[in-house]
């Protein structure tokens, strides 16, 4: 469980949160009869979630320690991303077709969706078959794990993680600044998820020191993180269609597309202000 307990002390905590991460992902991974789209998604997921464990307390770990376990996790992540992107382009498209499509021909609709398919199973093959990239992930985690133990923190208590929060607060304040000064940089509200993100997992983290606040702030920060989320998604799909029209360019409505994602993005980047 990604939460410190009832007066669970701040170091065997962060210890234990990790390893059961790890855990959770050896378990994805070794499983010969999983879905390897579920185990990679939620391996990634486990991925951020450790990264935010860290950023916790970072303030409390000697800084060589810090980066090196933060960019061990995050490389390892990196392995696996290109097969969870490409499923969350179909996700994505199926979205807009469901819930607020542009006026283009269901033929277009399908052939789009055909070729975003064809290309998740080349990078599903390449990710299975042409490298080794799942064992690679495995070796990683299980190393990291051995080192667990060694992880002690400087400071307990609520020293230990304070200074983490407050910069994770002030960083995702300045990003959401940045953010709406320049709202025709799609990337700029993706830096800003970033911080998001990592302040939910914070918050959930922290929630049973004082749930009857925390939980109803967890909750806007997820729904946060879900509006950016999409905003992002829906560029990722915008890029890809857009660089790739010799690939997905079908129809004479193609350019309806185009034109119609942006406009989704900017609503849900509006969305997402009040929060």
């Amino acid at each position: 469980m990604l939460r410190l307990e009832p007066y669970e002390e701040i170091e065997p905590g962060i210890q234990r949160m990790l390893i059961e991460r790890i855990d959770d992902s050896l378990a994805y991974l070794g499983d010969p009869a999983g879905e390897l789209d579920t185990a990679v998604h939620e391996t990634r997921k486990n991925f951020k979630k450790m990264r935010a464990v860290l950023r916790l307390v970072r303030d409390s770990l000697p800084k060589k320690v810090f980066r090196a376990e933060n960019a061990c996790y995050r490389d390892a992540g990196r392995k696996l991303a290109s097969l969870r992107d490409s499923a969350v382009l179909v996700m994505t498209l199926d979205k807009i077709r469901r819930e607020d499509p542009p006026e283009i021909a269901d033929a277009t609709w399908e052939q789009i969706r055909q070729k975003l398919v064809n290309r998740q199973e080349v990078i599903r093959q390449e990710l299975l078959v042409d490298s080794n990239a799942v064992a690679e992930v495995q070796e990683i985690l299980r190393a990291a794990r051995g080192r667990i133990p060694d992880l002690t923190l400087k400071k307990s208590g609520a020293a230990a993680f304070v200074p983490g929060l407050r910069r994770v607060y002030r960083r995702g304040r300045r990003r959401m600044a940045k953010a709406y000064e320049a709202e025709t940089d799609p990337h700029q509200f993706h830096d800003w998820r970033k911080r998001v993100k990592y302040l939910w997992y914070h918050i959930v983290i922290l929630e049973t020191i004082r749930p009857e606040v925390l939980n109803s702030l967890a909750e806007d920060l997820h729904l946060l993180s879900e509006l950016l989320g999409e905003s992002h998604d829906l560029e990722v799909l915008r890029e890809l269609l857009a660089t790739h029209q010799e690939v997905f360019a079908t129809g004479t409505d193609y350019p309806v597309l185009l034109a119609a994602l942006p406009d989704k993005r900017r609503a849900l980047e509006q969305q997402a202000r009040p929060l």
